[in-house]
């Protein structure tokens, strides 16, 4: 199934004979720990859907994954210090990764053309870099990166909008102007060498409520509020203004996702009895029993009791 030669200790994946849907490597082959995945080791890889690879990896060298277009997740190993240059080019179906603090490089185009990306889980405790900009700067698509720390705690949702721009000729001045179109790009000058500058991404909120959809900033501002990691209280209050002017917005996201984890986190500052009233409504339209039960406890713990009756 693998094809493989041993180095400094390790095996080396060199190529995969594999037709299987999931493919899973093993830690040690022939008594050697599997410890680096070749160039163009699972090139073109057509039936390829799911690839787990072993915490004994620490390299993943240039092309190993490229155009692997049925590609949709990778359980990248925890020990991980390199991403060659093009490892997962145009692996087009590719949803969703795990990127952990040992990794050092990450090289061109490492995640090209990954053009349904939308969710990289990242662990790393407070003050390790993160190697993370090469992986933002290689899509103008919307990315969602969900910071945890080492131990797994999900501390915050950090979401980099689309954009897009168009180059402006100026024949006379003989010279090129760049226009940008959404938020995209302000954000993504929020990451560094040294990782997320959280303060600066919560500063530029205002870039998305001007030139993205309302429903991308009512994302944008839950995923800070409702995991609050290294969030100033201006900033705060700013994301939770607009997250009460947009609140049936909200409500209709939670529903449409049966998310009441976090309805029940949000409950503080979006419910008032007026609101109550009218979201158990739509609740019980919904048929969305979970909702209905929280939002009636919700209601008469914390508002007046009337004699409205709702059967769940």
């Amino acid at each position: 199934m693998f094809e493989y030669h041993f180095e400094n200790g390790g095996a080396v994946i060199t190529g995969s004979t594999s037709t299987e849907e999931y493919i899973f490597v093993p830690e040690m082959l022939d008594g050697c720990p599997v410890t680096a995945i070749g160039e163009r080791a699972f090139y073109g890889q057509k039936q390829c859907k799911k690839i787990t690879l072993p915490d004994t990896v620490n390299t993943i060298a240039a092309y190993a994954f490229a155009e692997c277009r049925s590609l949709e997740y990778v359980k990248m190993p925890k020990a991980l210090i390199s991403i060659g240059d093009y490892a997962f080019y145009n692996c087009h179906a590719l949803k969703e990764t795990d990127l952990f603090s040992y990794l050092k490089t990450m090289g061109y185009g490492a995640f090209k053309n990954c053009s349904e990306l939308k969710l990289v889980n990242i662990y790393a405790d407070e003050g390790q870099k993160l190697v993370i900009g090469a992986l933002i700067d290689d899509s103008s698509n919307e990315i969602e990166l969900d910071m945890h720390n080492a131990a797994g705690e999900l501390l915050t949702k950090l979401i980099f909008t689309e954009f897009e721009y168009d180059c402006i000729i100026q024949v006379e001045a003989r010279q090129f102007d760049w226009v940008y179109h959404g938020s995209g790009n302000v954000y993504r000058e929020c990451i560094s060498d040294n990782g997320v500058d959280y303060h600066k991404y919560d500063s530029v909120f205002n870039a998305a409520v001007r030139e993205d959809w309302p429903k991308t900033a009512m994302r944008i501002a839950l995923g800070r509020v409702l995991y609050p990691y290294m969030l100033l209280n201006e900033h705060r209050q700013t994301y939770i203004d607009y997250l009460k002017a947009h609140k049936d917005n909200v409500f209709e996201w939670f529903l449409n996702h049966h998310d009441t984890q976090s309805l029940e986190k949000s409950a503080g500052f979006l419910l008032d009895k007026e609101t109550s009233d009218r979201w158990i409504l739509l609740a019980r339209d919904a048929k969305e029993t979970e909702f209905v039960s929280f939002l009636m406890d919700y209601k008469m713990k914390h508002f007046t009791p009337d004699e409205d009756y709702f059967e769940l």
